[in-house]
């Protein structure tokens, strides 16, 4: 009788074990589809396109990721700090409080080089002052750059770079470096979220067979300064 009643409960513990693993697989799934929804609502362009997440900064411990990011040398490096507001999308962001300067810069060392395989690349920048300039210099392993301006306003600002004129100046098969030039700041606070590579040519899915496609009749819009006044 004891052993059967010892069967039993093993029997129980061992259901209530299982009917635990669906709850926590069904939160995880929330999360991410939160996440994916926020993006596809911020940023449009990614819907049914194929897109590689460079960084979004979704961790409280996402050192690796801040070491990514660094000074110049030209002034007193910057403090790195985990946001969990403002974010552009999910639960954190990239926060970055500079000193009282005239200029500074921000240099980012991207984990991936190899940017030939998307054609444009989005990134979001909040500013806590109502305008300010930021020059975006893209360099290649062989020396060469590209710099974009852009004009920046109070909020986020949702900035769209064209890799096609990107890669006619330099070589997107060896990306080294971004680095963000800022103009006149004062005492304040800028923080950056969700660098995504996108191929907006491409298709995740196709409507009849779900397999990719290529949709060559589309190009990517040409950046342009005024771009983060644009929904993308």
């Amino acid at each position: 009788m004891n052993e059967n009643k010892y069967t039993i409960a093993m029997i129980f513990i061992f259901l209530a074990g299982c009917a635990r693993q669906p709850e926590q697989f069904s939160q995880s799934t929330t999360a991410m589809g939160t996440l994916l929804d926020q993006q596809l609502a911020a940023y449009p362009i990614l819907e049914d396109n194929v897109y590689l997440t460079l960084k979004n900064f979704e961790f409280v411990r996402e050192v690796e990721g801040f070491s990514l990011f660094r000074g110049d040398g030209s002034n007193a490096d910057p403090q790195l700090l985990y946001s969990a507001s403002p974010t552009a999308t999910g639960t954190g962001a990239l926060g970055i409080a500079f000193d009282e300067v005239d200029d500074y810069v921000l240099v980012f060392d991207p984990p991936i080089r190899r940017w030939s395989a998307y054609n444009t690349l989005l990134l979001g920048i909040f500013i806590e002052e109502i305008q300010q300039k930021c020059d975006i210099e893209i360099a290649d392993a062989a020396g060469k750059t590209i710099k974009i301006p852009f004009s920046l306003t109070q909020g986020w600002n949702k900035l769209q770079i064209d890799l096609d004129d990107v890669g006619r100046k330099i070589d997107i098969e060896k990306i080294e470096t971004m680095r963000f030039s800022f103009r006149r700041i004062g005492d304040t606070r800028i923080f950056i979220d969700d660098l995504i590579l996108i191929d907006d040519q491409k298709k995740t899915t196709n409507e009849d067979s779900g397999k990719p496609v290529k949709k060559d009749t589309i190009s990517a819009p040409s950046w342009n300064p005024d771009w983060d006044q644009n929904d993308l």
